[in-house]
């Protein structure tokens, strides 16, 4: 029993050790979900226990053959998620801005977010070149946003910012040995 666990059932772990978890839970809806016999199947579910919201997770070590519950305070979770989600904007890592963020008039910008916004349906490898300041930042960032990919991870990268052999092998791959510090069996480009 860890502390979270300790601190919502109001007991120390030295004290639960070795009794049954019906002597100190005796909400049914909770008891029912932990004691289920599905071990094999991982399952969470979020519960109120003692005016705490909570979200408890359910899952079997195979190696150990036992089950695992996880107790967590709601609230805590979703300040930790908003913590790191400000943490990645901050370093680069989640993508900031919409197409409605790039705004304009001028028939070649129009024309540049229409094709944008349909490079933003196929699922391929996109390299957005330009001037330096011409947005293409933004416009990678919108059409992450916009893509199948929006909850994953977002690097922008300045490519004139690297070496060209990097930037070409990073790109293209390269086979074991290129250089010093080339993965075992290479990269995939």
């Amino acid at each position: 029993m860890n502390d979270n666990m300790e601190s919502i059932l109001n007991v120390s772990n030295r004290k639960a050790k070795g009794r049954s978890i019906n002597y100190y839970i005796q909400d049914n809806s909770m008891l029912d979900f932990i004691l289920q016999n599905n071990l094999y199947e991982e399952k969470s579910r979020y519960i109120t226990y003692r005016d705490r919201e909570l979200i408890v997770q359910k899952f079997f070590l195979k190696e150990k053959n036992i089950s695992v519950i996880s107790f967590k305070n709601i609230h805590e979770t979703l300040e930790m998620d908003r913590k790191l989600k400000r943490e990645l904007i901050n370093k680069g890592y989640i993508a900031k801005y919409h197409f409605h963020d790039i705004i304009g008039e001028s028939k070649l910008l129009i024309h540049t977010k229409e094709v944008a916004k349909k490079l933003a349906k196929v699922d391929y490898t996109i390299l957005i070149e330009g001037e330096s300041g011409s947005g293409k930042e933004l416009f990678a960032s919108a059409i992450h946003n916009t893509s199948s990919r929006k909850e994953g991870p977002f690097l922008a990268v300045n490519f004139s910012a690297l070496p060209e052999e990097l930037v070409e092998s990073e790109l293209f791959g390269y086979e074991e040995g290129a250089f010093t510090g080339a993965k075992k069996g290479g990269k995939i480009g």
